[in-house]
């Protein structure tokens, strides 16, 4: 999974690619993939509560000036 998102150059351990794989699966906001997370996060990372995603507030509604 993680090589769909990083690319196969990125060397890191096994730990490290479950955190990213769980970080991008809980990104998502999809409810089944919250639960492939959450298996992810049992099999090798044991954290004890997957962390809630943050959603930049935008309370301005302001939008980049691309002129």
């Amino acid at each position: 999974m993680v090589p769909a998102f990083w690319g196969k150059a990125l060397d890191i351990n096994i730990n490290a690619k479950a955190l990213l794989a769980v970080a991008e699966l809980l990104a998502s906001r999809d409810s089944r993939n919250k639960e492939v997370a959450e298996r992810i996060n049992e099999q090798y990372l044991h954290l004890k509560t997957l962390p809630e995603p943050r959603v930049w507030h935008n309370p301005a509604n302001l939008t980049p000036n691309l002129a």
